[in-house]
């Protein structure tokens, strides 16, 4: 039931997707999900928060809350960028 973009033999053993992404702290990060994205699973926004949750949990232990943002929109798949514009610009303009 998900894209297979998302797999890599085995890596599912170790981590998940929040694991992955909180690797990415201290350094800003956007999350888009849609509130209807079909590759969410059974569980739906739940799963998506499971893994929010231990990307914020490393966010905060490094004190870069500011840096990292979730944002649920109305829809599927798709990039919306509402909120990634200025995200962008707030953290690569000069």
């Amino acid at each position: 039931g998900n894209c297979y973009c998302n797999y890599v033999p085995h890596l599912y053993e170790y981590m998940d997707m929040g694991d992955i992404a909180a690797m990415i702290a201290p350094r800003p990060l956007l999350v888009e999900t849609g509130n209807r994205e079909p590759l969410n699973g059974a569980s739906g926004l739940a799963n998506v928060t499971s893994q929010v949750d231990i990307i914020r949990r490393a966010y905060r232990a490094l004190g870069a809350e500011d840096r990292f943002n979730h944002d649920v929109f109305e829809g599927e798949h798709r990039w919306n960028g509402v909120q990634a514009i200025p995200w962008l610009r707030r953290f690569l303009s000069a």
